[in-house]
């Protein structure tokens, strides 16, 4: 549902309730304070007779805490069984710039991401991907969940670098992209960013909005007044 309700991968697609990775992006990062063993079912609209207006605590434009959804993306992706222990031991995921949703009073969903950036770092080694993005959407919700649909995409424009030797950057306004390996520089075909409708369970107060997506991520949001 920004990042956007997600964050983007150049190379694929992107979350649509994230930054981010719940949310944003094709639902978009798309999610953390708390995680669960367990997943969060997604019911659809007709199961659950979708027919009134947004639950007044829901609209309004939220900011994705970064820090929140850092230890989320760390628990994720250097927790998970199969790493390696010296991986886990020392690498690190870092999360800088800024990432927006808004809901209005009817059925209209923003997302938008100022350079979000997500950084992880190993052995002295640095991978770091950056997007600047515009999206809108249409959105239904209930008082426990909400489903974002529709998405157009307005812009958005993203780099991958790996240590300042290696990047690869796009934007949609661009039918190709820009490669700079070591003193080679070229173009390659462009990509999709590819986003897809999402749904989430949400939680909501006058302050805080937090979103749990399938599979246990959840990502934090403050109001911004």
């Amino acid at each position: 549902m920004a990042t956007t309700v997600g964050c983007a991968d150049t190379a694929g697609s992107t979350p649509s309730l994230s930054p981010t990775a719940v949310a944003g992006g094709s639902a978009a990062a798309p999610q953390p304070t708390a995680t669960t063993d367990q997943a969060t079912p997604s019911p659809s609209p007709t199961e659950t007779a979708v027919e009134q207006a947004a639950p007044a605590c829901l609209i309004g434009t939220w900011k994705l805490r970064n820090e929140s959804f850092q230890a989320a993306l760390t628990e994720i992706m250097l927790g998970a069984a199969d790493m390696p222990a010296d991986i886990r031991a020392a690498a690190t995921i870092t999360l800088s710039g800024s990432s927006f949703i808004r809901f209005d009073g009817t059925d209209i969903y923003g997302a938008w991401q100022d350079d979000f950036t997500i950084q992880m770092a190993f052995d002295g080694h640095q991978a770091t991907h950056t997007i600047s993005s515009s999206d809108v959407a249409t959105y239904e919700a209930d008082d426990n969940y909400l489903w974002v649909t529709d998405f157009q995409q307005l812009h958005w424009e993203a780099e991958m670098n790996l240590d300042g030797m290696v990047s690869v950057s796009a934007e949609s306004e661009n039918p190709v992209a820009s490669i700079n390996f070591f003193d080679y520089s070229g173009h390659g075909p462009a990509f999709d960013r590819e986003m897809v409708d999402g749904a989430a369970k949400y939680d909501c107060s006058a302050e805080t909005l937090v979103l749990h997506a399938d599979g246990g991520m959840t990502a934090d949001f403050s109001r911004v007044p």
